[in-house]
């Protein structure tokens, strides 16, 4: 074992909702995200465990939060500009 390293579970990796349950309507409940929401932030509200914030991941089919959790409007804007003005 070397001193530098700390083995950890990869949870998206092993772990997987079932499709019966992520279909059950009666789960989820409509919220418009806002431009400062981040998954961490929604699971201390929803759950009062910012560390539970992988269940609104996987509930929602996000793999990669970069990529798939909404983003603010104004980053949207400049992401659109900078790939027009290149």
């Amino acid at each position: 074992k070397d001193a530098n390293f700390t083995a950890v579970s990869d949870l998206f990796v092993r772990y997987r909702i079932r499709e019966q349950v992520k279909n059950e309507m009666t789960l989820y409940y409509n919220y418009d995200i806002k431009d400062w929401d981040t998954p961490e932030l929604l699971a201390n509200q929803i759950y009062d465990d910012p560390h539970l914030y992988w269940i609104i991941l996987k509930m929602n089919d996000i793999v990669n939060v970069n990529e798939d959790w909404p983003k603010a409007k104004h980053l949207w804007y400049l992401v659109w500009v900078q790939v027009i003005l290149q």
